[in-house]
């Protein structure tokens, strides 16, 4: 994965999860000045911990936020990471998630992305293994 995510791209599909309309609103929504949030559009610089803390608030699939890869959450099953994470671990996750440095997010977002290639991977070998009992 690329380490720097076009910033761009990621307030693209930021914007587009948690429904708003524009880079003003987004950054409203970020807890941001329009003057701030307009210098690091200018930079190029997403800043990670409050695009997480807003993500997590609209449960907001990191991966595909910061990839383009895979499932927008708020589009995909809820129900399954509800069921899986309590409020109470999806707190604690996000205080855990705001206190990462920038070079442990991108750690973070690499670590993602290998689990989703992973399990990609398992998918089609399972997919496979399951065709080839079918054909036998």
């Amino acid at each position: 994965m690329n380490s720097e995510c076009a910033f761009d791209d990621v307030m693209s599909r930021l914007k587009s999860a948690c429904v708003a309309g524009s880079d003003g609103q987004l950054a409203e929504k970020l807890g941001l000045s329009g003057s701030a949030y307009a210098n690091l559009k200018k930079r190029g610089s997403i800043p990670h911990e409050k695009v997480i803390a807003l993500a997590m608030s609209y449960k907001v699939n990191l991966h595909w936020l910061f990839t383009g890869d895979g499932v927008d959450m708020t589009r995909q099953s809820q129900s399954v990471l509800s069921s899986t994470l309590d409020a109470s671990r999806m707190e604690k996750l996000l205080k855990l998630l705001v206190g990462l440095t920038e070079r442990q997010v991108t750690t973070l977002e690499c670590t993602i992305e290998d689990y989703y290639d992973m399990n990609r991977l398992i998918n089609q070998v399972e997919a496979l293994s399951g065709r080839g009992k079918t054909d036998s």
